[in-house]
């Protein structure tokens, strides 16, 4: 019952949050033909994330974390409603819309940064070690489903004309009204009650020893990093893509939907086709996901772009729930919340990289752009694989 209030909590969350995120996306390259407008919006994301991830490490190490998360959530749902009413009675000119839209991603980013360390310490306490893969297989699943349905449902009701930055804010806030209730029944479990007398204070000197202190983990993180560069490069370029280069909006949502799709069958294949810690077979499969995405520049092909987002996706999922296992099995709780926060202000350095560079690049030449991103992501992951081979030799 407590693992999934977690998740309905997690997906209740998503489901707002994607919303407004595909909204967002299509009404910025809509009304502005540069992807750089695209990618500010994203970057100014990506800093808050980088700030408030360090305050979501130390915060992680208090005894009343369900109470944090259950503030995160009241928060977040309050600046969707007055951010809604100012989009109804204040927006009067685009720039002004994009200003308020932007704004409010910004800070609503506060919410994800500062609770993903924490909420990863949650999970540590609630979950027992040998339930983590199982649990990561399960919420992954329910997060796809989610990203299956609501692109594609939110790009057919912009196409349509029957969403605008009032619903789609109403909607983000009726999710994180759901996750509050979600967490705050699990209130009588708060870490206090647990472990109160082993998690005071920050460790974050201990996460940064044991990350640093083996070289194995230096090379995941910084393979982790340069990974994500790229990965946000795809994520600027396929809306802008999408609209401006195959001149549809309803691309857009459907490509989203096949990355959920190839994800979905990544974790339906779960049982046959083990996860691997290691990496290695998610690398292999990373590698060839790019060299087919790399063809949709040569061929403008629609199909090529849906099937190589989809395999993207399939071997993505997997390195991540590979990955967050690898954090989760081999760190100890009491300064595993603390790990996560290194681990997402890294990652959102690397996103923050990858945003500001595709935007700017992308503005000049988007056909050279999306290859050499889809190439990037090859040439990561091969590099780390011979590699590791020779390693083993």
């Amino acid at each position: 019952m407590r693992e999934k209030n977690l998740v309905i909590s997690k997906t209740a969350s998503l489901i707002g949050t994607q919303f407004f995120s595909v909204f967002l996306s299509l009404w910025i390259v809509n009304s502005y033909s540069k992807a750089s407008m695209l990618s500010l919006s994203l970057s100014l994301t990506s800093v808050v994330t980088i700030i408030f991830t360090l305050f979501g490490g130390a915060a992680s190490a208090g005894t009343r974390i369900i109470r944090i998360l259950c503030f995160l959530d009241l928060l977040s749902m309050g600046l969707c409603l007055v951010f809604a009413v100012m989009c109804l009675f204040g927006a009067k000119t685009r720039l002004t819309t994009y200003i308020i839209l932007t704004t409010l991603n910004s800070l609503l980013s506060l919410n994800s940064s500062f609770s993903g360390p924490i909420f990863k310490k949650l999970t540590g306490i609630i979950v027992v070690k040998d339930k983590v893969l199982k649990y990561n297989e399960i919420l992954s699943a329910s997060k796809e489903i989610v990203r299956l349905v609501v692109p594609t449902v939110t790009s057919f009701m912009y196409a349509a004309g029957w969403v605008d930055a009032f619903l789609a804010l109403a909607i983000n806030g009726l999710s994180f009204l759901i996750s509050f209730i979600s967490i705050y029944n699990l209130r009588k479990f708060d870490a206090s009650l647990v472990n109160a007398e082993k998690h005071k204070g920050s460790h974050y000197k201990e996460a940064v020893a044991a990350i640093f202190n083996e070289e194995k983990n230096i090379k995941k993180f910084l393979n982790i990093f340069l990974l994500y560069i790229f990965i946000a490069g795809i994520n600027v370029l396929v809306p802008y893509y999408a609209v401006h280069i195959f001149k549809s909006s309803w691309l857009y949502g459907v490509l989203e939907s096949s990355q959920s799709f190839g994800a979905i069958l990544a974790i339906l294949t779960f049982k046959f086709y083990k996860v691997d810690i290691s990496l290695r077979k998610e690398r292999v499969g990373l590698v060839l996901s790019a060299l087919w995405l790399a063809l949709v520049v040569p061929t403008q092909s629609k199909m090529i772009f849906i099937i190589g987002m989809a395999i993207l996706a399939f071997y993505y999922l997997r390195y991540n729930v590979a990955f967050e296992s690898y954090l989760q099995l081999s760190f100890r709780n009491n300064f595993l919340g603390e790990v996560y926060s290194l681990y997402y202000g890294l990652t959102s350095i690397a996103v923050l990289i990858g945003n500001t560079l595709v935007g700017i690049l992308g503005d000049y030449n988007a056909n050279l752009c999306f290859l050499t991103v889809s190439l990037s992501i090859g040439l990561i992951n091969f590099a780390v694989l011979v590699a590791s081979l020779k390693e083993r030799k």
